[in-house]
């Protein structure tokens, strides 16, 4: 996921990595995350073109333009509002604009867990530099292994899937209370 979302266009990456905004087709093209759009109307017949076939190119001679999505119009604001690797600040600026989109970003990164997020942001940050997918992997299984070992993930679990209360009650309750030090240790060889 972060090696995906680190190569999407600007800071697109941060927002959906840190929201879990949903995106339509046109947007996932331009984040990065699809080639082209095929309407599910098409599938049988592309199925079985690419089962004759083989040949990938198929795809084109099926694909359609999606409807238009948000990301282009939005780009500028999201670039500026998710720069850099502290999630503060990142709420901050989301708080500073007056527009539905930057309500919504900021009020899913406050229902967050505060150590994933500030361990996401930290994850693509190492993604964007990382020299293969490989080393991206690495990091996030470290993440992923701690996560789970430290309760997090599964006081996630609890509130949302076990108890249903969404009610979570995080280690440490609040963005300003994750030091440098914790995040550094959970992803450390």
């Amino acid at each position: 996921g972060t090696w995906l979302l680190a190569r999407g266009p600007g800071r697109v990456g941060e927002w959906l990595g840190l929201t879990g905004a949903r995106v339509g087709a046109a947007d996932a093209i331009e984040a990065g995350f699809a080639d082209s759009f095929v309407p599910s109307a098409a599938f049988p017949a592309l199925i079985a073109a690419l089962e004759a076939t083989g040949d990938v190119a198929e795809i084109a001679s099926v694909a359609a333009t999606p409807e238009p999505g948000i990301i282009p119009g939005l780009r500028a604001d999201i670039d500026a509002a998710f720069a850099g690797t502290d999630p503060i600040a990142i709420l901050a600026r989301l708080d500073a604009v007056d527009a539905d989109w930057a309500k919504s970003a900021a009020k899913s990164i406050r229902r967050g867990c505060p150590l994933s997020v500030w361990c996401s942001l930290e994850l693509l940050d190492r993604a964007r530099r990382a020299k293969d997918i490989k080393e991206a992997l690495m990091h996030e299984f470290r993440f992923s292994a701690r996560c789970t070992d430290e309760g997090e993930f599964l006081e996630g679990v609890r509130a949302q899937l076990v108890d249903k209360d969404r009610n979570p009650q995080w280690a440490a309750p609040a963005l300003a209370d994750i030091s440098a030090d914790k995040v550094a240790s959970m992803l450390a060889p």
